[in-house]
């Protein structure tokens, strides 16, 4: 079967930032006044992290797509269980069919083409040298990666009222990569980058935090894998809780579907 240009488009724009590898219930929990002190940036991170912990939620997209000259929008949702898995759903806008699906624990990898009746279904350990969860989960959580911030990482620009923090991460393999990461005057997660010993690199900005939750209502995403480059812009809208979990977040059957392994799979 020939394959459609907008899943492999998905396949390889998605799967990417997937490889490359988100206390109160209240709808805002974004602070009323500037961060521009250690402490304030730790508790505000502190915040962030234990609203996820405790937290599942859910929140649409909207996209387009360049092929062949020609843009394409697509639609999505994006389900954030806690801090132990994510779901990504995709569809067409044009035809209002679902082109893709995704779920990511910190186990597992499960990608459902759709179109082409297609899964692949592994272990994080398959992508021990290019996958972290936590990389992935942070990215779509709109929240800081690492745990804690301290003055040998972090450094304040009072002039423009930001916190910039840099963290090498070296997992339990020879994949390491470097994070920078920069904060808005509110303690918000406005700026990551992630750059790879390989070359590699990540880039995700976040814009307009008046979205339920903190949440911004545009991230934009610019990658370079294997001297490929990517772009996604997402426009974020209708943030709330997740009250249902496990019909959103079942899988589907997979009897009249093909199996694909890892090397079937081009990024």
């Amino acid at each position: 079967m020939r394959k459609s240009l907008i899943i492999n488009t998905l396949n390889r724009t998605l799967a990417f930032f997937l490889v490359i590898l988100i206390t109160s219930c209240s709808k805002s929990i974004t602070n009323t006044r500037p961060v521009s002190d250690l402490t304030a940036l730790q508790t505000k991170i502190e915040k962030r992290h234990h609203f996820f912990a405790t937290n599942s939620i859910k929140y649409k997209f909207k996209s387009v797509v360049s092929l062949a000259g020609k843009d394409n929008k697509i639609v999505g949702k994006v389900s954030v269980f806690n801090d132990s898995s994510l779901y990504i759903s995709v569809l067409s806008y044009s035809v209002g069919i679902e082109l893709v699906q995704f779920y990511v624990n910190t186990d597992s990898v499960f990608i459902v083409n759709k179109i082409d009746k297609e899964y692949y279904s592994g272990s994080c350990a398959d992508f021990a040298d290019v996958f972290d969860f936590s990389l992935c989960y942070s990215i779509f959580s709109n929240s800081y990666f690492g745990n804690s911030v301290s003055i040998s990482n972090c450094h304040y620009l009072p002039d423009f009222q930001k916190f910039i923090v840099n963290d090498l991460h070296k997992p339990d393999s020879d994949f390491n990569y470097f994070i920078t990461t920069q904060f808005d005057s509110y303690g918000n997660v406005e700026k990551v980058d992630y750059k790879s010993y390989d070359g590699n690199y990540l880039k995700v900005n976040y814009s307009n935090f008046v979205a339920n939750y903190s949440f911004p209502t545009e991230i934009v995403l610019v990658a370079s894998f294997n001297k490929k480059n990517i772009e996604l812009k997402m426009n974020i809208e209708n943030v709330d809780l997740l009250k249902n979990k496990s019909s959103i977040h079942s899988k589907p059957s997979t009897e009249n579907y093909k199996k694909i392994e890892i090397k079937d799979v081009e990024i």
